[in-house]
């Protein structure tokens, strides 16, 4: 059996290209529009989504597809662990600030 080391790079919305961007943004619209009644009222609809997106610190791969992710907090027994669901397997994300850059370093659970 081979198991190569792997590198899965994970993007806020804010590194997006423009057109991964705008895939996020729509697939995200559309969830508000089904998920949140009071969203039809608001003004400014760019602004709602994307303070949406950055509030739930959502990542995504570089097409613009967000990423599987669980973010454990409160007084669950994995506070503090975020895991990533990628391709039947589960990997814990670590967050390694360096340079002011948050790149998140994908560890293999096994």
């Amino acid at each position: 059996m081979i198991k190569p080391k792997i590198e899965i790079e994970l993007y806020e919305y804010s590194e997006l290209k423009t057109i991964p961007q705008e895939k996020a943004f729509n697939e995200h619209y559309e969830f508000l529009c089904y998920a949140d009644e009071d969203f039809h009222t608001t003004e400014d609809i760019r602004f709602y989504v994307e303070n949406s997106i950055n509030i739930n610190k959502y990542l995504y791969f570089k097409d613009g597809s967000i990423a599987d992710i669980i973010e454990y907090t409160g007084k669950h027994k994995k506070t503090g662990i975020k895991e990533l669901n990628f391709q039947d397997k589960v990997y814990i994300l670590e967050d390694k600030t360096i340079n002011n850059q948050k790149p998140y370093i994908v560890r293999d659970t096994l």
